[in-house]
């Protein structure tokens, strides 16, 4: 039985339908808090999807070096066995062309002819990166550089300015009496259920604790970029325990009363 005199399984059976459905819409806002979230952040750092560098560039900011600049100024691809590395000067101007803000026009330069960022890619890199490619060992269909449409994908530095304080104190303000209430609600309810008390103890400091290393990382993430995986880490075990209490809880409530003896 419960823990105490207050008891799920003796509710009225209204009462129990009336709660399953407030239970269910906690779910729901959960869920929707999820996608809003997936919605709100992926793609910031430029590529399909929701990543962890998604939440970092909103928490602390992501400046993230193109792949080809950073392959280029690296000396690639001198430090492969056997290969030969490319030319100081046109090493230089696919550099100059990267650290531009014009690279999608200077990419086909025709005042540069066989020195433009295009001829010097498709004489120096198509024989490996190219689909299906006899050489570099299958990294041709890996990372692909025979058209622009390859090229672009790895020729862009992504730089994103962490959300502004002003918005951020106005979200975790709605964020902290939100889920904190909302939590509360839920740890009230299953302490009626009967449950094993430690077991619904450990759940409900790992959902507490959860939260707030979540909301309270939000104020400091911007200086450390470890703070961006507390909040990764603390919303995720906040969610998943307080949906695991819930879901014991609407099981729990409509198991028959045990008698008193």
């Amino acid at each position: 039985m419960s823990h105490g005199s207050f008891c799920l399984r003796r509710l009225n059976p209204l009462l129990k339908v009336g709660l399953l459905f407030v239970l269910l819409t906690f779910g729901l806002g959960l869920y929707a808090s999820a996608k809003h979230l997936h919605g709100h952040h992926e793609n910031r750092d430029g590529r399909a999807g929701f990543s962890m560098d998604d939440l970092i560039g909103a928490y602390h900011g992501l400046e993230k070096t193109a792949p080809l600049l950073r392959a280029i100024e690296n000396g690639h691809p001198s430090e492969l066995e056997g290969a030969t590395a490319l030319p100081e000067a046109e090493q230089q101007i696919l550099l100059n062309w990267l650290h531009s803000d014009r690279i999608s026009e200077g990419y086909d330069n025709l005042d540069l002819g066989d020195q433009s960022p295009a001829e010097i890619i498709y004489r120096s890199c198509v024989s490996c990166h190219a689909a299906g490619a006899s050489e570099g060992d299958g990294i041709g269909d890996e990372i692909p550089l025979e058209y622009w449409d390859e090229i672009k994908k790895v020729s862009f530095t992504t730089s994103v300015e962490p959300t502004g304080p002003e918005i951020l104190t106005m979200s975790l303000h709605t964020h902290a009496l939100g889920m904190g209430s909302l939590l509360a609600i839920v740890l009230i309810l299953a302490s009626g259920t009967s449950l094993p008390r430690g077991f619904i103890g450990l759940l409900g400091c790992f959902a507490g604790l959860g939260l707030f290393a979540d909301l309270v990382s939000w104020l400091f993430a911007k200086e450390s970029v470890a703070f961006v995986w507390l909040i990764g880490g603390g919303g995720a075990a906040f969610v998943s325990c307080t949906m695991l209490m819930m879901l014991m809880i609407i099981v729990d409530m409509w198991l028959p009363a045990k008698r008193d003896v």
